[in-house]
């Protein structure tokens, strides 16, 4: 990593794995998985304001870093975008439906999505084909700050997670669909309870 960072988020193209903000951080880093070798500075966050706790989704060419804490406001909004291409900024393509840190993110093919986050249970969704503010897609059965998001294809799955304080954890497993903007459902529970910045996997 080319700065030390606490709180940072990853995407990865084919053939690059990328580190993501973080506590008082703005660099966008990426390394290559064919051989080794130190991660570079491929760019900045938008406006060079440090985000951590952020939720982080990608396209087949484009990642996506959503909402998180960061700034003089404290949380933000913003749904920031950079190409897998190319170095450069990220830019800001539009906002979440409201300003939180700790969501969990997810894709399908088409949409990017920030669950629960700050003591809410709302599933956030924006489109991958055309910038703009995302939309209300649906209610967590709990709320989930710091959960694992996950993505499978058809659905999404966001377990585990603590209150607005991060005093009570939840086990649950929800699920949502894709396809169509629907509550998420309870389908099972991890061993433990997990509090907030619990890791999440892609499938």
């Amino acid at each position: 990593s080319v700065v030390a960072a606490r709180r940072t988020k990853g995407v990865n193209s084919p053939d690059k794995g990328y580190i993501i903000g973080g506590h008082d951080v703005v660099n966008i880093e990426r390394f290559p998985f064919a051989a080794g070798g130190s991660a570079t500075d491929s760019g900045d966050l938008v406006g060079s304001t440090s985000a951590r706790n952020t939720a982080p989704a990608q396209s087949v060419t484009v990642a996506y870093v959503t909402g998180g804490t960061g700034g003089p406001s404290g949380t933000i909004n913003v749904i920031q975008k950079f190409p897998f291409a190319a170095e450069g900024n990220a830019t800001d393509v539009g906002d979440l439906t409201n300003s939180l840190d700790y969501r969990s993110g997810g894709f399908s093919a088409t949409h990017g999505y920030a669950s629960g986050g700050g003591g809410v249970n709302v599933i956030n969704k924006y489109s991958f084909a055309t910038d703009g503010n995302a939309t209300d897609a649906g209610d967590l059965t709990t709320v989930a700050r710091g959960g694992a998001g996950s993505s499978a294809p058809g659905h999404i799955y966001t377990s585990g997670g603590g209150d607005i304080n991060g005093a009570n954890v939840t086990d649950t497993i929800d699920k949502f669909a894709t396809a169509t903007d629907s509550n998420a459902t309870d389908v099972g529970n991890i061993t433990a309870g997990a509090g907030s910045s619990y890791a999440g996997t892609q499938h």
